[in-house]
């Protein structure tokens, strides 16, 4: 599965939410990033700039697992991560945003993560 998800809050930051380490390769592949011998537990985030559209693209890989709490887990993890990423690349410090940034990043990704679990059409 993979599902762009634009931040409704943020104009130039998008994030790309992969479920299967298959299609994260498949999109850093497309974008021309190396992700090498990386070792990959459970999921990772990627952070990089893509001049050709002028967004700040996020990358969330989620590794396929069979136990739904530690595909929870994993994915708030790496919603941290990428909002470590936001926060930086926009010189935020406010810790109100970075809540609220976190909650609303997570539910839109459980949202299509939850979509695609249980075969709903996605859009």
């Amino acid at each position: 599965m993979i599902k762009n998800i634009k931040l409704k809050h943020l104009m130039y930051d998008e994030l790309i939410l992969c479920y299967g380490l298959k299609d994260y390769r498949k999109i850093m592949d497309k974008y021309g990033l190396h992700y090498g011998n990386m070792k990959i537990k459970n999921g990772l985030c990627t952070s990089f700039y893509y001049e050709a559209d002028d967004v700040r693209k996020l990358i969330i890989g989620i590794r396929k697992q069979d136990d739904i709490d530690d595909v929870k887990i994993t994915l708030l993890h790496e919603v941290v991560h990428a909002v470590t990423f936001i926060m930086e690349a926009h010189d935020f410090v406010c810790d109100e945003y970075r809540a609220y940034t976190t909650c609303s990043l997570y539910k839109e990704c459980c949202d299509a993560l939850w979509s695609h679990l249980s075969g709903a059409k996605e859009s």
